[in-house]
């Protein structure tokens, strides 16, 4: 799964109950349910023997601009929480595949980025401290980045900052991820476990 650019400063909570602190062009309620339903599509496709063997997400960016973080809900400080709740269901409803699906979870990088994304800071602190089963990280602050020119959309307090992966910067970003996922297996650190019992108010 990777970030999303977000249209509207309501970030709702969907109808299964729990907030996905996502930045989305669609309304919340939808990201959730076509990304399980992409998976079933795929899963079908893919025929009785395949196994879901795992999933990589990108997020944080969006979360972590202030005039998406309100005082009732600051949600890059809730980043931790939400993506937890959000993993805790998605594991539940893809359990037929991989009831403990391995997640490599990218750590949001922060140089050159904290003008146009404030509390970027915030969200990769959560992300490094987070623990969760089968919950592997891979760190995006080594890889390059190009600037773009923010000056005539935020003024030029903001100026340039660098948002998005060069070719290079994905090429190596996805080898990280790989990496990330290939070790965990390697060590031993994927563990098999039960279906996911979710909470009575998820």
């Amino acid at each position: 799964m990777s970030a999303f650019k977000r249209t509207s400063q309501d970030l709702a909570w969907d109808s299964c109950s729990f907030r996905l602190p996502i930045a989305c062009a669609m309304p919340t309620e939808h990201l959730y349910h076509q990304l399980v339903n992409m998976t079933h599509a795929a899963m079908d496709a893919a025929g009785p023997l395949a196994r879901l063997q795992g999933m990589l997400f990108m997020e944080g960016e969006g979360t972590a601009m202030t005039q998406y973080n309100r005082e009732h809900e600051p949600i890059a400080e809730t980043w931790s929480q939400d993506f937890t709740s959000t993993l805790t269901r998605l594991r539940h409803d893809l359990s037929m595949y991989n009831p403990c699906l391995p997640v490599v979870l990218a750590v949001q990088k922060v140089g050159d980025r904290e003008r146009v994304y404030p509390l970027i800071g915030t969200v990769r602190k959560q992300q490094q401290e987070l623990k969760i089963q089968n919950c592997f990280k891979a760190d995006m602050e080594p890889y390059e980045m190009y600037p773009v020119d923010f000056t005539e959309i935020y003024g030029e307090a903001i100026g340039k900052q660098s948002i998005h992966f060069t070719a290079t910067g994905s090429c190596d970003m996805g080898v990280e991820f790989a990496a990330s996922y290939i070790a965990a297996l390697n060590h031993g650190q994927v563990e098999e476990c039960e279906p996911v019992q979710l909470p009575s108010n998820m």
